[in-house]
């Protein structure tokens, strides 16, 4: 089971390979505070809103949703409280946001993580080529990352 944040999704969507995380999870829970960040843009809303298998879903407000609002956006502090409370894994790229999950136990992956996953399932012909794709839609990725990624792939 996995939670996405906003930022993977888009990524995903723009690289033309949201239908992978449909291939590998099914369902995608996704917390009404990213549902509204991802379908603000027309273009963005008439893509995410064709998506039957990301299923929106309300979190408990609790104590540490207060917390990590004051830390995070709220689009990753609900993507961090859903993934909890589902006893999920969580999508998410942002570094702040990927710290304050591990410290709530939360398991997280990120996009790279995920594509280097997909290929090992047989879904994705090559690391590479969607790193590139990121990259020529204006995305930054470390270089150190990249040729980690591709090393841990089977693509150095």
């Amino acid at each position: 089971m996995i939670v996405a944040d906003a930022g993977p999704l888009i990524v995903l969507l723009k690289i033309n390979k949201l239908s992978i995380l449909k291939e590998l999870f099914g369902t995608v829970n996704i917390p009404i505070a990213v549902h509204d960040e991802i379908t603000v843009r027309t273009k963005e809303k008439a893509d995410f809103s064709k998506i039957e298998w990301l299923k929106p879903t309300r979190i408990k407000e609790d104590g540490d949703y207060k917390l990590l609002e004051e830390l995070v956006d709220k689009g990753e502090a609900e993507a961090i409280i859903l993934a909890k409370e589902l006893r999920a894994t969580l999508l998410v790229d942002d570094a702040k946001a990927r710290k304050y999950a591990a410290l709530l136990n939360v398991d997280v992956i990120g996009t790279l993580g995920l594509l280097k996953l997909t290929k090992k399932h047989g879904l994705l012909a090559s690391v590479r080529e969607a790193i590139k794709d990121i990259l020529d839609q204006g995305y930054y990725i470390d270089n150190r990352l990249v040729v980690k990624l591709l090393e841990d792939a089977g693509e150095s």
